[in-house]
């Protein structure tokens, strides 16, 4: 039975679905503002340039003004406060210590010019490092900016939905003739077969994204058993409608004529 309480997407997993999404932007979120604190942590640390000249040729020093500790500890540090000190990064990462993380997150020439001591320390080093910090942040924007247009999806689905159930509910409670029922029936018919024309077509392009498409299945929805929710809930939502079709012309439905 369809009516005002019980909308076809409280047969689907939409709402469920919804969930997730929203959870993890909030995980994306934190990471984003995580990487930003670390590169403000980085800007703070004072260096300063001086230039000898020796014969024709000029060098340019590079000294570390007031640290307490090696720039080397106080990278990892930054990192370990800022990075790695996100909730969910060990449980969504399995990342153990600050260069293996680093080491994912901006490659193995990056651990190397860090570890390496003072023959490795420079401006340039952290310059490298906040320009890689600012890739990361870039791409879980992109994660974000699709995950934002899935969750719009689903949303504009589940309006969708509520008004379908509307009709189908007017076409079970047998207060129309027969012919505004049957109508009805075609209307929502064919208002389904269109959602499901436009989100294929939604899939389509979001397969061709930077972002995999194997990101829903196997972070956001793994715990669903559903690959495509959009797809899933018109699949139910058309299974219900040709049911309840099924009794209208059958003379099940108590309708006039």
């Amino acid at each position: 039975m369809v009516n005002s309480t019980n909308h076809l997407a409280d047969w689907t997993s939409l709402s469920p679905a919804q969930s997730r999404l929203t959870d993890e932007q909030s995980r994306i979120q934190a990471e984003i503002d995580a990487f930003e604190r670390f590169c403000e942590r980085l800007n703070d640390i004072p260096v300063h340039l001086s230039h000898a000249n020796g014969g024709s040729l000029k060098t340019t020093i590079c000294s570390w003004f007031h640290l307490s500790e090696p720039p080397q500890d106080i990278i990892e540090c930054a990192y370990r406060e800022t990075v790695l000190s996100v909730d969910h990064w060990m449980d969504a990462y399995g990342e153990d210590t600050v260069y293996e993380s680093m080491a994912n997150e901006f490659g193995a020439g990056i651990v190397a010019g860090v570890t390496g001591g003072s023959a490795t320390w420079s401006p340039q080093l952290l310059t490298q490092l906040c320009i890689e910090s600012t890739t990361a942040i870039e791409t879980r924007q992109q994660t974000n900016q699709i995950l934002k247009e899935e969750q719009e999806q689903l949303e504009d689905l589940h309006g969708s939905l509520a008004l379908i159930s509307e009709e189908l509910a007017m076409v079970e409670r047998g207060t129309d003739t027969f012919s505004e029922c049957s109508r009805r029936l075609t209307t929502t018919r064919d208002h389904l077969d269109q959602l499901a024309v436009d989100h294929q077509a939604y899939l389509q392009q979001r397969s061709t994204s930077l972002v995999h498409d194997d990101l829903f299945a196997s972070l956001v929805y793994s715990d669903l058993d559903i690959d495509h929710p959009g797809l899933a809930a018109l699949a139910t939502a058309r299974d219900i409608h040709d049911r309840i079709e099924h009794q209208h012309w059958a003379g099940l439905t108590a309708s006039s004529t």
